[in-house]
């Protein structure tokens, strides 16, 4: 088992390492990137931060033992080289605390929501929806650029490369006017055992009868016909807007009945006695994943 996790971490940390040293690999790198590199870190690879956190506390053991023991061996005692594990266990505490502060669990209790989940749902089920036809001209332009390169003797000189570049032209859009909306929006079930929910929240919007669908077609495609030919090309599409939705919503089942325990406060104790992942864990077990879809159904009357 042990082997398992290694071969799991290993190449992980193998590339979080190359990219930071690397400097043609930082050349071609922007912040996104990172960010990218630490938000997936605990999503794909939850047995990362168990491992980092054994190898940091078994450092720190190891360090205190060396410090401990003076017993010399063929002239050399522990405590004269207890320098070394000491460095490693500072370096590994460092990226220890910046995968803890990355982690997603920290994330996630930092913009946990104080008002429960189902008052959220039902706060957004009581806004009205606007649904917008879009539009977007664009077309390609060739455009050079200098990009330097080093020769067969290994000096820097530039060269002029050609490109192709995006050029947006217009952004047209439309409302969809309708006489009323209903929110059939089917609530979650079977919260009681849990203290926080992750939603993802989706949203879609549904005609209440076919002439409303039909005159929604209609104009979406006389708004398609008006943009089509101002560019080369265009793209299209409809979109659904609704005020204080999110993608993603962490909130608490019940606020008045949440344990204790689950704030940032003691997220951060566990980590600075190096058993994040016994808290993590704990998330876990009292976290339940939801996907709600927000429905809005529209309707026009003739």
């Amino acid at each position: 088992m042990h082997l398992g996790v290694i071969a799991l971490c290993v190449p992980r940390i193998y590339i979080l390492i190359k990219t930071f040293t690397e400097g043609s690999v930082l050349n071609g790198l922007n912040p996104k990137h990172f960010k990218a590199i630490f938000d997936n870190w605990m999503e794909e690879c939850p047995c990362c931060s168990v491992f980092l956190n054994v190898v940091t506390l078994s450092c720190f053991v190891v360090t205190l033992w060396a410090i401990g023991d003076d017993t010399e061996r063929n002239g050399l005692s522990p405590r004269d080289i207890a320098a070394l594990p000491a460095v490693i266990f500072l370096l590994l505490y460092a990226f220890y605390l910046i995968e803890c502060y990355r982690a997603a669990t920290r994330r996630y209790l930092s913009i946990v929501k104080q008002e429960s989940a189902m008052a959220y749902i039902e706060a957004v089920r009581q806004q009205s929806p606007v649904i917008l036809f879009k539009a977007t001209g664009w077309h390609y332009e060739q455009k050079q650029r200098m990009i330097p390169y080093r020769d067969a003797r290994g000096k820097l000189r530039e060269r002029i490369e050609s490109h192709q570049e995006r050029v947006v032209t217009f952004d047209e859009s439309e409302k969809f006017s309708f006489t009323r909306w209903t929110d059939i929006t089917e609530l979650p079930e079977g919260l009681e055992n849990s203290s926080l929910t992750r939603m993802e929240i989706k949203k879609e919007f549904h005609f209440a009868d076919e002439p409303t669908k039909n005159l929604f077609t209609n104009l979406s495609h006389a708004f398609q016909a008006r943009n089509r030919h101002r560019d080369r090309y265009m793209d299209y599409e409809e979109e659904l807007v609704i005020d204080g939705i999110k993608d993603h919503v962490v909130a608490y089942i019940d606020p008045l009945k949440r344990e204790w325990w689950i704030v940032s406060t003691w997220y951060w104790i566990f980590s600075a006695l190096m058993i994040s992942w016994i808290y993590r864990w704990m998330i876990v077990r009292r976290t339940r994943q939801l996907s709600v879809t927000i429905l809005k159904q529209v309707e026009v009357c003739f």
